[in-house]
């Protein structure tokens, strides 16, 4: 009897960095990047199955708004590209794949927020921290002899905010 092929599971990496500024005296500040796995939560973009249930929040704590960019690295195995996308929750305002803002929603905390999948970049290339909106750069795979498939699936995605707020994401 065969075994029951593997479900798919995330590996969630995430870099914060901020955008370039001709400002002189702009003051640099230390902040701590926290990233966890939150089970039991989730958030659910309409139309869209998750191929993993697993959601990450991130947050950077600053001792005052700063405006960054996540830079989000999800591989996935266990599963195909076809048709994989990343849901946002955020506290902010944004647009969908769709070009429509993202609903209103209850975030996993309890406060008011959006939920969507984001659309693809407009430039990927640009520089992670010239990202204006939040969106997907990249989707690509890579060979994984232990995957079911027999590849990951890694998306890069990008969330320009404040540190303000906890988003959440998943693919």
């Amino acid at each position: 009897m065969q075994a029951p092929p593997s479900a798919p599971s995330s590996r969630f990496g995430i870099t914060v960095a901020t955008a370039p500024t001709a400002t002189l005296g702009t003051q640099s500040q230390s902040g701590q990047l926290i990233a966890n796995v939150d089970l039991g939560r989730g958030i659910r973009c309409r139309g869209y199955k998750p191929r993993d249930s697993t959601i990450f929040v991130f947050k950077l704590l600053t001792a005052t708004p700063t405006r960054i960019t996540y830079a989000i690295v999800d591989r996935i195995t266990n599963t195909t590209a076809k048709g994989i996308r990343f849901c946002l929750a955020a506290t902010f305002p944004f647009r969908t794949a769709s070009g429509a803002p993202a609903p209103s929603t209850i975030l996993p905390d309890g406060t008011q927020g959006h939920v969507g999948l984001l659309p693809r970049c407009a430039h990927p290339a640009l520089p992670v921290g010239l990202t204006g909106r939040p969106c997907v750069a990249r989707i690509t795979t890579v060979k994984d002899k232990n995957s079911t498939t027999g590849v990951d699936v890694i998306l890069r995605v990008r969330v320009p905010t404040l540190t303000a707020g906890d988003p959440w994401g998943g693919s």
